[in-house]
């Protein structure tokens, strides 16, 4: 079976106002197949996306001061951002063939 075509999806994702430093993007179909994580880098992302409406995903972590540490005592970086832009995300993103498909998503704290 041929995989679906991908498109260029890309666009801006800011946090508390300011661009996302660092983070993933991906982009989920109903079908619960998704395309690859891209980066996000100084705000920006450039991602391929299969047509359709999309779930979307965005993940950035940090390691915390006195945060959790793996059995080798390095620190394991932590996800900051809220469950509802990843894990239970409410972020859609409906990806169109021959459309520019930019996508801006604005984080909040809480």
């Amino acid at each position: 079976e041929k995989p679906a075509p991908t498109y260029p999806v890309s666009g801006n994702v800011t946090f508390k106002g300011q661009p996302l430093p660092d983070g993933t993007i991906v982009f989920v179909g109903d079908d619960g197949k998704t395309s690859d994580p891209a980066p996000i880098t100084q705000g920006k992302y450039t991602a391929q996306a299969t047509a359709g409406s999309k779930k979307v995903q965005i993940r950035a972590t940090r390691i915390k001061a006195g945060g959790a540490k793996d059995a080798m005592g390095a620190a394991v970086p932590e996800d900051y951002l809220p469950a509802k832009y990843n894990t239970e995300t409410t972020l859609r993103a409906d990806v169109a063939a021959g459309a520019a498909n930019v996508f801006d998503f604005t984080l909040e704290e809480k």
